[in-house]
């Protein structure tokens, strides 16, 4: 076991070791700064670390291509979660991160392939409100739960009846 870095006053988040086993490339945020991530590569055996991505948008690690030569990240950096990457040549970001996927959205990396195929999971958070009629003294529905807005399914949430119950927000 071999001790690479100290980590006081960061909370590292994921972190992935080069294909070639010579760097590892990991997430942190300052603690005084829980929203905003860096990613930093770190040389296994000898060199000084390196920073790839400083406080960027909800940077966050998704791992290395195949190769070796590029880092995978998700951004904010154009307004929606994408994924990009960033060319990495001896421990040193080369260039600037190119785009590979826009409107990526809430996705949890699950790997990369030696064929370089990216796998992820993506959350699809969907709420709808519905209305039914119901007999409240025999506990019967009359009339079945429809949705308040049929063409907006997945996004109505949060109803609210107004006190006399004519009106509902949502």
């Amino acid at each position: 076991i071999k001790t690479l870095k100290s980590l006081r006053d960061i909370t590292i988040g994921k972190y992935v070791i080069s294909p070639d086993g010579r760097f590892v490339a990991y997430e942190f945020r300052k603690r005084a700064r829980a929203s905003s991530f860096s990613i930093n590569l770190l040389p296994v055996n000898e060199g000084a670390e390196v920073s790839i991505l400083k406080d960027g948008p909800n940077d966050r690690l998704f791992g290395w291509a195949p190769d070796g030569q590029s880092l995978l990240f998700a951004s904010a950096r154009s307004g929606t979660v994408d994924l990009w990457q960033i060319k990495v040549v001896e421990g040193r970001p080369q260039g600037e991160p190119e785009l590979i996927k826009s409107d990526l959205g809430d996705v949890s990396p699950l790997g990369i392939t030696r064929s370089g195929a990216f796998f992820y999971s993506r959350s699809m958070r969907t709420q709808d409100t519905f209305v039914a009629s119901l007999d409240l003294a025999s506990g019967h529905i009359l009339v079945p739960p429809t949705p308040v807005h049929p063409s907006r399914i997945g996004s109505s949430m949060g109803p609210a009846w107004s006190p006399d119950g004519s009106l509902l927000a949502y």
